[in-house]
This record gives C-alpha cells, sequence and structure tokens, in this order.
C-alpha cells in the first residue's frame, strides 16, 4: 500500500504484482541483467517469491526497492 497510496489493499497489492511483472529483469533475470560484486543477480525468483504471497521477505524488499525506489 505503500507504492498506491490512497487504494484499497486489493487494488495496492493487484497494481503491485503488475507492477513487479511489468518491470524488466524484476521478477527474473533476463539476459541484460547486471551482475552484482558478489556474482548473483537482483531479481526476485531466485529468493523464493511467489506470485500469490502477501508478504515479502526482507531481502525481496530491498531488491524491490532497488528497481522502483523506496515508496
Amino acid at each position: 500500500m505503500a507504492y498506491f497510496d490512497g487504494c484499497s489493499k486489493k487494488t495496492a497489492s493487484h497494481l503491485l504484482a503488475r507492477e513487479i511483472n511489468l518491470t524488466p529483469g524484476l521478477l527474473f533475470v533476463h539476459r541484460f541483467a547486471i551482475e552484482t560484486s558478489t556474482g548473483c543477480f537482483f531479481s526476485l525468483r531466485p529468493t523464493g517469491y511467489r506470485p500469490a504471497q502477501k508478504r515479502l521477505s526482507p531481502r525481496q524488499l530491498q531488491i524491490l526497492f532497488s528497481y522502483l525506489g523506496e515508496p
């Protein structure tokens, strides 16, 4: 809800899921992904992210913020 102030929880959840799916590299590593200093790629899927989950882990939030900025 932090990204979509003024929306209902259901709408905010839907809009965030849409944003995750439409942001290149956020959900899956793509061929143009930038390698980090640890040799890993920043994307949600390797962290165990599932589209239906309602809460994000601290690592998943960190990745989300790196792509979308902090709300």
